[in-house]
């Protein structure tokens, strides 16, 4: 007699030993299915008897493998302890994968990450870290970029479709003049970063510049502090329409001079 298919919907063994099973002869194993309303195996899964429909425990002589090829389903909570070792494709639906004290866990992180291309768009995005490195051979920075709250020296657009209300610089000359040039050291109590990694340096001073060409003069956050910057490129057309006017004063005092030797 031969079974393909055994249904039993309660099933019950009498037996003086905690865990006694039910044995099948030789005959019976053969590929089918197993249906039942309640069921349990092995000595372990009587410790928890109305767990699941299916309670399957280990006992000191039979512990517990379960292979599985090709595909497994489950719905609800699935609760492991111990290793998950997975060999192929791993798909989840769901809201959350967490993993905690793991290679690549979000919370003690170790993580590395490679990708040929990504792409993400975020109204914001924080990043804190006590260092990040990010190397690249190329890239593009699209947008008004800034470091510890400076507008980063990008190349804004200088084509003459942009501008309105152009207007020649006049006396020049005059505010270079009254631009002083220093030498001085980053206080480190304002500046700490900056201090670590350069203490001497050469420049001009945010305050005095914006009483004379205020329109170079921006104040940001800069190490948790509103400080004053200078976009020292934006001088660059202060200077040479005050060489333009330099040299127009050398060519009228050369005129002059050849008129004096001229009527000698």
């Amino acid at each position: 007699m031969a079974f393909d298919h055994l249904s039993v919907y309660s099933f019950d063994v009498l037996s003086p030993l905690v865990g006694g099973a039910l044995q099948f002869p030789k005959g019976f194993w053969e590929p089918g299915s197993f249906s039942c309303h309640k069921a349990h195996f092995g000595q372990g899964s009587t410790a928890t008897p109305f767990l699941a429909a299916v309670n399957i425990g280990p006992s000191a002589t039979s512990p517990i493998s379960i292979n599985t090829l090709g595909m497994e389903i489950l719905t609800g909570i699935r609760n492991c302890f111990g290793a998950d070792i997975k060999i192929g494709s791993d798909i989840k639906f769901g809201a959350l994968d967490v993993s905690y004290n793991a290679v690549n866990s979000e919370l003690n992180v170790l993580k590395g990450a490679a990708v040929p291309a990504w792409n993400a768009t975020t109204p914001s995005w924080i990043q804190n870290a006590f260092r990040a490195d990010q190397n690249s051979p190329d890239g593009n920075l699209n947008g008004l970029w800034k470091f510890n709250g400076s507008i980063i020296a990008t190349l804004p657009p200088s084509d003459a479709r942009a501008k309105t209300n152009v207007v020649n610089l006049e006396g020049s000359l005059d505010k270079v003049l009254s631009l002083r040039g220093v030498s001085f050291d980053w206080d480190p109590e304002v500046v700490p970063k900056k201090a670590k990694i350069q203490k001497k340096s050469i420049g001009l001073i945010a305050q005095e510049v914006e009483e004379v060409v205020p329109e170079v003069v921006i104040t940001g956050k800069i190490e948790n502090q509103d400080l004053k910057s200078i976009e020292y490129g934006n001088l660059s057309a202060l200077l040479i329409e005050a060489i333009k006017e330099q040299q127009k004063q050398i060519e009228e005092l050369k005129q002059k001079i050849a008129q004096l030797e001229g009527n000698k």
